[in-house]
């Protein structure tokens, strides 16, 4: 909705500048908000609900969490028992951060009061000269409004009904253009208290508490507290929508008035669940800002200063002024009980441990939660291998359970501000144990840690086999660069993973590195991050996995290793030769299908420089990297579960079939034709028949079950290429908070480079109608009675392997077929 005019325009951006200037005199004069200035704050987790009813947007994903804070505070609060409106501001991020992707303000009463700048000046009148009862009876629409949203002496911030004071736009995916309101409701169905009473709303102006009301003036923050201390608090968090018609009436947007709740019923959003009180200083510094919205929620255009919409724009501007003037007072807050803490902090000893950077901490408790407390002092300290202690005071937040560090980065321009700690040591005046929170980790920026009695330190977690580290640093040097069809740059990470075991037994990623050097633009990322940021990340980590995974693990490690085997077979060992009879059905297809490969997808302009961010010459480098780094015994790690059972039978059968013609070690030696075979890959010949047996069993167990483990579940687990995207089509992220739905799309593969990828991932995992499986030597050269025996009960040894994972499948959720004798292909063969 657009101004009528351009002189509209100029004079609502005269008013704003003048309520500026009034609200920051307010502020600059008392040190605090200029309303709702004595309130109580409480941090917590908002989960979106997992079958929302709303059109779906980008910013509330469903089952997705925020942390977020509340606030709840009194309008006037001058004294909880008076009659006076009752607030709940919520914000979409944690106490201990500055920006928020969404605040909603919300105050008791369904239509707002102040509806255009004239009513703001009106009601400044009135308080100023006390004259409130003309404010209101000068229009009976304010004084309904007035009537609806006031509250005396309910019995609890919680129970109220709290509905946002702005009308605002929802984009959602179906482009349908809607109007959106929330509101915030006591979980579990509370009645209101504090509602008028008939003789009361008749003399609404009189507000003062009470005679007979005997509680103190701050019993609403001290019932919240307690409420909060018996346990988790809950909230259900809802909207309204109303899809805009051609025929909708003016006063659609007037947020003066409520909409009919028959035609604009209300729909959950999130549950929002409040654990922690924050201490006053970190409630005060708490910021809200109308303004703050994803691009999925947006403020309507304001027409003028008589339309509704244009209080909306003149809080953003307004909340940012005052917000910065009181927090630069930081009015002198004190809590009700106070603690002196000792914190004891150890940087690490390794090269450029230390930092010059500002350093905050906040501490977590059973009783709630501090405001930052800054980590400082007149001497160097923070550097590498010392251990600084420093002496605060705080709020009381009993046993601590938690701290959280902030890194803010200062003076990265000259010198480097990350810092590895390796513990924090946090003793309470009001506690008998000091609290010890080991780290053993790089704080970039923002990082939490535990009480070391809930979680193992973190350099003992992989030894206890809890946390997994993958790291793809075989990528550092790599080229990128390749071309799609537009000419568009391809780029790949070199990332650093970490996974966790849960005791469920999942295995889940925490924490990601996009690049091997730590950096200001090189962030640690988390599940803590938003929803699009660790989305991201993961997805960058699936794409270098890709890349790894077709030119080491798949070609390199299956197709031209077995390779070597195949030709040294062929020049040395005559075809009546037993091992080559053994060998030709693992070993008779791998050099013609390679042949395919160098011409169709290694070649220049072959598929890997389509489909793949290494491509162009990157992906040549990178497999000249891993044969270069390769070792024999890396052939002889099998793997788990089903690997580790076929390795078995393989090496079983392989063992009896040696026996048979090979009596000693001695044959072995003997046997100039196997020896030269051995030779043409390995230096020296193998002396012992154990030896040849474990050759044999890589040999077999590489062309078979490796190389169907690594090629036919291709199609499963990358055929959906936002799963492990082969191509990224923009640079990794180097900053938190700024990933949006479209920056993803914007970097995946192109249809172009997407229809290329499922085309050969389709192609190399079809079977040949003639494949000849596993355990299968009918067109084997082998012949007598001892070898068809041994491959008799291989087979059979086979048959229970398949028997025992189909049992096993039938409880997965997500079974894996993938080594099932009977779907093991006997050779390389595509």
């Amino acid at each position: 909705i657009l101004a009528k005019s351009i002189f509209d325009g100029v004079k609502l951006g005269i008013e704003k500048e003048k309520l500026k200037w009034i609200f920051g005199a307010i502020a600059l004069s008392g040190g605090k908000r200029p309303t709702h200035a004595i309130g109580v704050a409480a941090q917590g987790i908002a989960t979106v609900v997992s079958e929302p009813k709303f059109p779906s947007c980008e910013f509330l994903t469903p089952g997705k969490s925020f942390r977020v804070c509340l606030r709840h505070a009194s309008l006037k609060g001058k004294d909880d028992a008076m009659s006076d409106f009752r607030g709940a501001s919520i914000r979409f991020a944690d106490s201990d951060q500055e920006d928020s992707p969404l605040d909603i303000i919300m105050s008791t009463g369904r239509p707002a009061v102040l509806s255009n700048v004239q009513t703001i000046y009106d009601a400044l009148e009135s308080y100023r000269s006390g004259n409130v009862k003309e404010f209101y009876l000068n229009n009976p629409v304010r004084f309904a409004s007035n009537i609806d949203g006031l509250r005396r002496a309910p019995n609890s911030y919680y129970d109220q009904r709290y509905y946002s004071e702005t009308i605002m736009g929802l984009k959602a995916f179906d482009s349908v253009e809607r109007y959106v309101r929330f509101r915030l409701v006591p979980a579990d169905g509370s009645l209101e208290t504090g509602l008028l009473s008939k003789d009361e709303q008749r003399k609404a102006w009189e507000q003062e508490r009470l005679q007979t009301e005997t509680r103190p003036k701050e019993y609403l923050t001290e019932e919240f507290k307690a409420r909060i201390s018996r346990g988790p608090v809950k909230y259900k968090l809802q909207l309204t929508l109303h899809e805009v018609r051609s025929d909708d009436p003016p006063n659609i947007l007037d947020i003066g008035r409520y909409w009919d709740e028959n035609a604009h019923s209300w729909l959950d959003v999130a549950d929002v669940t409040l654990t922690t009180i924050l201490s006053p200083q970190a409630s005060e510094a708490l910021r809200f800002n109308v303004g703050n919205l994803p691009s999925s929620i947006y403020l309507l255009q304001a027409r003028g200063t008589q339309h509704s919409n244009c209080i909306a724009h003149i809080r953003k501007e307004v909340y940012q002024r005052t917000q910065t003037i009181r927090l630069s007072r930081k009015a002198n807050i004190k809590p009700d009980h106070v603690a002196t803490y000792r914190i004891r902090v150890e940087t690490g000893e390794r090269l450029r441990a230390g930092t010059d950077a500002n350093i905050s901490v906040s501490l977590t408790g059973t009783r709630g939660k501090t405001e930052k407390l800054f980590l400082s002092s007149w001497s160097n300290d923070l550097e590498a291998g010392h251990k600084d202690e420093y002496t605060l005071q705080a709020m009381d937040v009993g046993e601590i359970l938690m701290i959280h560090l902030h890194n803010d980065g200062a003076y990265s321009w000259h010198k480097h501000p990350h810092w590895f700690v390796n513990r924090i040591t946090v003793t309470s005046s009001e506690q008998k144990d000091p609290f010890e929170f080991p780290c053993f980790r790089w704080v970039v920026s923002d990082m939490t840690l535990f009480i070391g009695k809930a979680v193992l330190p973190f350099q003992d977690q992989p030894e206890a086999g809890h946390v997994f580290i993958v790291d793809y640093k075989e990528l550092r040097g790599i080229k990128r660069g390749g071309k799609d069809s537009n000419y568009k740059s391809h780029y790949a990470a070199e990332p650093i993973c970490l996974f966790y075991v849960k005791n469920s037994g999942d295995l889940v990623p925490i924490a990601i590195q996009l690049f091997q050097e730590p950096s200001e633009n090189n962030p640690i990322w988390t599940p803590g991050d938003t929803h699009y940021d660790w989305l991201l990340a993961k997805m960058w980590f699936r794409n270098a996995d890709h890349q790894v995974h077709q030119m080491g693990t798949h070609l390199t490690k299956t197709h031209l290793l077995m390779e070597a085997f195949a030709v040294a077979s062929w020049r040395q060992l005559p075809s009546i030769h037993p091992i080559f009879q053994l060998l030709f059905p693992h070993l008779r297809s791998v050099m013609a299908i390679n042949t395919i490969g160098r011409n169709e997808l290694i070649a220049k302009g072959g598929i890997c420089d389509k489909t793949l961010s290494i491509g162009g010459g990157g992906h040549i480098q990178l497999l000249e990297k891993t044969y270069k780094n390769f070792k024999f015994e890396m052939l002889s790690l099998p793997g788990m579960d089903d690997g580790l059972l076929m390795w078995n039978a393989i090496s079983d059968f392989l063992q009896e079939f040696v026996a048979i013609f090979y009596a000693s070690d001695e044959d072995v030696i003997k046997d100039h034709e196997l020896q030269s075979f051995v030779k043409d890959i390995h230096e020296n010949g193998f002396p012992k028949r154990d030896q040849l047996v474990h050759l044999l069993t890589c040999i077999v167990f590489g062309c078979s079950c490796q190389h169907a483990a690594v090629n036919y579940a291709q199609m499963e687990f990358t055929g959906f290429v936002p799963n492990v995207p082969p191509v990224m089509r923009l640079p990794p992220p180097t900053r938190k908070n700024e990933v949006t739905l479209k920056t993803i799309m914007d970097t995946l593969p192109s249809h172009y480079q997407t229809g290329w990828h499922v085309a050969t991932v389709y192609t190399l995992t079809r079977m040949a109608e003639n494949e000849r499986f596993i355990g299968d030597y009918s067109q084997s050269s082998l012949t007598g009675k001892e070898v068809e025996n041994a491959v008799s009960r291989f087979q059979s040894s086979l048959q229970r392997i398949s028997d025992a994972i189909k049992e096993r499948n039938r409880s997965l959720e997500f079974p894996y077929p993938w080594l099932l004798p009977e779907r093991v292909p006997n050779s390389v063969a595509i």
